[in-house]
């Protein structure tokens, strides 16, 4: 997949759509910042997430939909924004399924690491050629879960896409189809991605204010991304089941064939056949009048007179 062709196809559908893109996120920013405010005036700091994720879960789908419709052409305005409020429960679970994969791969990385130093850091005595082994099996085996994660988490991150497209779909099958989406594309989505990391790092010296411009773009170019895998996996394996059963409700249409020439003599239509009656007709009363004539003109055989003796 040709990285940079994405990047230039999502610069040029951007053009015009800049401003709208970039009032939605700083909405974002603005509504976390009250929400972490009131938080703080609350008295209860660990509220400030759980709040934003709500406040955000009523517009994140709207702002999903804007990326797509960027990313395909189509005219997009603030109002959108809004548009997708029905999808709110169903953003909220799987956002919340996906934090909570996050932090179950996260601590099972931990406690793998944690345990190889803790063995280590108690074993004072302990051989040193054992006291590599582990080093190096401690390192492979996180290295190992980071992949798994790693994995996982680009699987599953079509999801937000499938559930704009397919709204009706269960959460369980959005994941699903998101994870058979990307089985053949996870090398290619990570490249894309870490193609993007000189960016994010030149942001940290922009105090962030980079980021109101490349998100935007980094959005747009995974919209495109996404447009383009589901068109090969819905050509290909995706959807198979949908699709034949879309095949037996429709009638087939006819296939024409081409007409064999028949050997058999055309029957004879009326025309012709009245035609020939009369022809018949006609030959008919010709030899009836040729008869007659020659009757006609046959003499008579005269009879001699008797003489008298």
């Amino acid at each position: 997949m040709d990285n940079a062709k994405l990047k230039a196809q999502a610069k040029a559908r951007l053009k015009g759509n800049w401003q709208v893109l970039i009032v939605s996120i700083l909405l974002f920013i603005l509504l976390g910042g009250c929400c972490s405010f009131i938080a703080t005036a609350v008295g209860a700091s660990w509220l400030s997430s759980l709040i934003t994720l709500i406040v955000d879960a009523l517009i994140a789908m709207g702002f999903v939909g804007m990326i797509l419709n960027v990313a395909r052409k189509k005219p997009v305005k603030f109002e959108d924004l809004f548009e997708e409020t029905n999808l709110f429960n169903k953003y909220l679970v799987i956002t919340i399924i996906l934090i909570a994969i996050g932090f179950v791969m996260s601590l099972i990385e931990y406690l793998a690491f944690g345990s190889l130093l803790m063995v280590l850091y108690h074993q004072a005595a302990i051989n040193t050629f054992l006291e590599v082994i582990l080093v190096i099996f401690g390192l492979f085996l996180n290295a190992a879960i980071i992949m798994v994660n790693l994995y996982v988490g680009i699987t599953l991150s079509q999801t937000y896409f499938i559930l704009y497209d397919e709204p009706k779909l269960s959460i369980g099958a959005t994941l699903m189809k998101s994870f058979d989406m990307m089985a053949d594309y996870v090398i290619e989505y990570f490249i894309l991605v870490l193609s993007f990391i000189g960016w994010f790092i030149l942001g940290l010296f922009t105090l962030g204010i980079l980021y109101i411009w490349l998100f935007p773009y980094f959005a747009v170019t995974l919209a495109l991304f996404y447009d383009k895998i589901k068109k090969e996996y819905e050509a290909t394996t995706g959807d198979y089941e949908m699709l034949e059963q879309a095949e037996t409700v429709k009638t087939p249409a006819p296939k024409k064939t081409t007409p064999k020439k028949s050997t058999a003599k055309k029957p004879a239509t009326k025309q012709s056949t009245t035609k020939k009656v009369a022809t018949k007709k006609t030959a008919t009363a010709k030899k009836a009048a040729t008869t007659k004539t020659v009757k006609k003109s046959t003499p008579r055989k005269t009879t001699k007179p008797k003489t008298t003796k």
